[in-house]
């Protein structure tokens, strides 16, 4: 290496707890052998502030690598250390960590990973005597010398975005519109209108347990208090991604305790199947270590801040998200339900489709306000505010002794923390550190129980490790105080009509949740109903290939059918009807034709959901996505979903679907399916 090269860059910072010093000198060394430049802390700047100096590191070295071990994992430092590279990692879009983990133990106190640790390149040694191993020292160092970008590596952008803004661009918003006549209709609203509702409920099980019949919890065999009745809602039918689907839902009794009969439509969103199938089915480690509670908790979020959004007035109020914990003393899921269910009922209520939860009732507070002391000013209008509203709060300055960086008594004692962050109070090291802290004390509970305030702050300024579903910004108006007291009360949160719920990097979920949720359910039927519909017209198998064309226009336009897209296509028939999912959806093909250079040519093809979806999430404006990110969203989504089609799951499958992405701007879709079908 020269000598030029060692001045102006390190190669490695290497992260390693206080009883790891040894090992780590000698892991050093033998780094250098290789021509790598090494520091750890022990090359800090005398003089240096201690945080300063492990923030300089991070930031100027092309890698850090983590020795994790029991040690380090239940170490405060190395907690801060691993955060700031993984915040650098996200920032700069390159993975910044590599992690060289001890086995032996795997009873840690922090959960110092994050949800994404076990996707960040590893290597896994038995004991610290194998660092003298060749053949593994070489592919530590091949790790350390990689430059894959953060989209090669790390989780599968916004999974919970994705999957809420499948179950609403697919669903939801066709059918909430039309609730109110869909129940109206029924024999059981008719004879019960004062029990039953004219609202959708949609529930989010904490463990993410889905049945396909939602039933008592706990199941009482002497008495049973939900039951799934016969009678169906009214039907509507709607074009999604240019295929007609025709939709009724369950309608469930809950009886009270004194025998009173309450009725109301109730589901569990039909997306949430897709996170414990693409565990089941060994989907790419992207998608291996999601950590299902947590998920839950923001898919409930951000769930209920969609349907509580004003811009989006065909869905507001119409539907109420109840989460809940099956595991929580004295839970029963009829009470829950009918506690929302008599909220809807009452006259003259004001229309909130908010409902309190059930979490942390045990808690001396509400919450635990955490601010820079240049930030007072902002926590005393909250203070002032929440206080009014009758909620009981703890502060810093509330605290009495012990480590400035230790929180739990102040977590343990509070439901919430809400943290006031300022771009002065993020440059400051020491108040990073404390919220770096305060994470990964939430991670390692596995609760979402921070609020980010932004004062002069941007999301770009939050650090990726503490940007959580729900934060707000201070706005003129105040009406920032009103979303943090919903979000403390556990109730659905209100948004102005200025309010964006950004949606992220969602096209590698959605390519794995289309195949896992649809896919893999309606592709092995292809072929029969395919070769039935050819005989009910009397034509040959030969006439149409049994493969689905999956049609990706660059606009994501497919407001249109193929036969609007297209003058030369036209429509022939609609295959036989597939039943999937847990609501029994009625799923079809349809068999198209056209001409092109006088050839006749037959295809069954479709758009695929997700890419109505993302056009959708354009068109609302709520969503946060422009024109340019639009864009790059379906280009990924098509290259994952290329991988999707070489996956095990689809292997019987594979050669019965392909991708037909085109700018349809310059070309004709018929042109660019002529050239396909006679492709070998």
């Amino acid at each position: 290496m020269s000598n030029q090269r060692k001045r102006n860059k390190i190669d490695v910072y290497l992260i390693h707890s206080a009883e790891e010093k040894s090992y780590a000198n000698t892991l050093k060394e033998r780094l250098e052998s290789y021509d790598l430049s090494v520091v750890t802390e022990d090359d800090t700047e005398p003089g240096k502030y201690h945080v300063q100096g492990v923030s300089s590191f991070v930031q100027s070295c092309s890698k850090c690598l983590v020795v994790l071990s029991e040690s380090s994992h239940n170490s405060a430092w190395c907690t801060l250390e691993l955060l700031l590279a993984l915040e650098k990692s996200h920032r700069l879009s390159t993975m910044s960590v590599v992690v060289l983990r001890v086995l032996g133990s795997t009873k840690w106190q922090f959960q110092l990973a994050l949800e994404m640790l076990n996707t960040v390149p590893r290597i896994d040694i038995s004991s610290f005597s194998e660092i003298e191993n060749e053949e593994i020292l070489s592919q530590l160092v091949c790790l350390l010398k990689d430059n894959r970008t953060m989209e090669d590596i790390l989780p599968a952008g916004n999974i919970a975005h994705a999957q809420v803004w499948s179950q609403y661009t697919g669903f939801l918003y066709y059918v909430l519109p039309e609730i109110d006549k869909m129940i109206g209709s029924t024999e059981l609203h008719q004879a019960n209108r004062d029990r039953f509702p004219l609202m959708m409920y949609e529930l989010v099980p904490g463990n993410c347990n889905c049945p396909r019949i939602i039933e008592d919890i706990p199941r009482d065999e002497n008495r049973k208090r939900i039951t799934l009745m016969k009678e169906k809602t009214g039907k509507i039918t709607y074009i999604h991604a240019g295929n007609t689907r025709t939709v009724d839902l369950p309608i469930y009794r809950v009886t009270d305790h004194d025998g009173t009969e309450y009725y109301c439509v109730l589901e569990i969103p039909n997306v949430l199947l897709g996170i414990q199938k693409m565990i089941q089915i060994r989907t790419p480690s992207k998608l291996q270590d999601v950590d299902v509670q947590m998920h839950m908790s923001k898919f409930y979020y951000t769930l209920a801040g969609i349907l509580n959004h004003p811009n989006l007035p065909g869905t507001y109020h119409k539907a109420r998200v109840i989460t809940f914990n099956e595991d929580q003393a004295g839970f029963v899921l009829a009470e829950e339900i009918l506690k929302a269910v008599k909220e809807d009922l009452k006259p003259y209520k004001q229309h909130d489709t908010s409902i309190p939860r059930k979490i942390l009732t045990d808690r001396r507070y509400d919450a635990f306000v955490f601010n820079h002391e240049e930030d007072n000013p902002a926590k005393d209008e909250i203070a002032n505010f929440l206080e009014e509203k009758g909620l009981t709060l703890c502060y810093e300055s509330d605290r009495i002794g012990g480590s400035s960086f230790n929180f739990s008594e102040q977590l343990n004692d509070s439901r919430w923390t809400i943290l006031v962050l300022s771009k002065s109070a993020l440059h400051d090291p020491k108040f990073s550190h404390c919220c770096f802290m305060l994470v990964g004390e939430f991670l390692r509970t596995k609760r979402l129980g921070i609020i980010p305030v932004l004062t002069d702050a941007g999301h770009e300024d939050i650090p990726e490790a503490i940007r959580i579903v729900t934060y707000t910004a201070v706005d003129n108006n105040r009406m920032y105080l009103e979303r943090i007291l919903t979000t403390l009360r556990g109730e659905m949160i209100p948004y102005d009509t200025q309010s964006l719920m950004p949606a992220g990097d969602v096209a590698y979920v959605l390519a794995w949740n289309y195949a896992v949720n649809y896919l893999v359910d309606v592709m092995p039927g292809l072929g029969k109903v395919i070769t039935e519909t050819l005989k009910t017209l009397n034509m040959t198998p030969q006439t149409c290939r049994e493969k689905l064309y999956l049609i990706i226009p660059k606009s994501c336009d497919c407001s249109q059918s193929l036969v609007e897209k297209d003058e030369r296509i036209k429509f022939v028939k609609t295959t036989p009807e597939t039943h999937i999912g847990n609501l029994n959806r009625v799923y079809t093909f349809d068999l198209y034709k056209f001409e092109f250079e006088g050839k006749e040519y037959h295809f069954a093809g479709q758009y695929p959901a997700p890419v109505a979806c993302l056009r959708r999430m354009y068109d609302l404006k709520v969503a946060g996505i422009n024109e340019r990110k639009m864009s790059s969203q379906v280009e990924k989504f098509c290259e994952e979903i290329t991988t999707v089609l070489e996956h095990k799951m689809s292997e019987h499958f594979t050669n019965f679907c392909e991708i037909v992405f085109y700018d349809d701007r310059k070309l004709s879709l018929s042109e660019e399916l002529a050239r396909r079908i006679d492709s070998p």
